[in-house]
């Protein structure tokens, strides 16, 4: 959460570039060191802290980009961009673990996080950063690639702590 409020202050993308650094930087150790035991719970934890924010980091600044009327084309198209790539990555991850055994994953990860980080890096280049007026505030409940709620029971719609999206119609008050 702390990275998702920082991103929230200054430029998304270089928020998101320096975790990409960071989770790539991570990768590289693990690929090299072969880490095991509680070094490698380290570099696990920091590959993780760093690595998975990314996702809802870049869907927040694609939302930051997106007029409300377009909202749902772009979620539906960040997360097929997700889902193309969690089919394809490890697809090409094989081709590093083969050679280099389980450790050549660590290789893969920190090879993809740093084109990733190159990209941004471009784009950081190539256009002007969201004004703030424009940025929303993060909220991981929304950029998370799942997440779902199962009540056994009924919402009610006057407490402050339920959001109720605009035109909601109870069940009973639509007959």
């Amino acid at each position: 959460m702390a990275i998702g409020r920082l991103s929230d202050r200054i430029d998304r993308r270089v928020v998101l570039f320096a975790i990409l650094i960071g989770a790539a930087v991570t990768g590289v150790a693990l690929w090299l060191f072969a880490a095991t035991g509680t070094l490698m719970l380290v570099f696990g934890f920091a590959f993780g802290a760093l690595a998975l924010p990314g996702y809802s980091l870049a869907a927040a600044h694609a939302y930051d980009k997106t007029p409300a009327s377009n909202m749902v084309a772009t979620a539906a198209t960040v997360l097929l961009a997700n889902g193309v790539g969690s089919v394809i990555g490890p697809l090409i991850a094989t081709v590093f673990i083969t050679p280099e055994r389980p450790r050549g994953l660590f290789l893969f990860t920190a090879l993809v996080e740093a084109a990733l980080a190159a990209y941004v890096f471009y784009r950081t280049r190539v256009q002007a950063a969201s004004e703030a007026v424009d940025k929303t505030s993060f909220d991981l409940a929304t950029t998370a690639p799942i997440g779902g709620v199962v009540m056994s029971e009924t919402l009610d719609p006057d407490d402050p702590s339920v959001a109720v999206p605009e035109g909601f119609v109870k069940q009973d008050e639509e007959a």
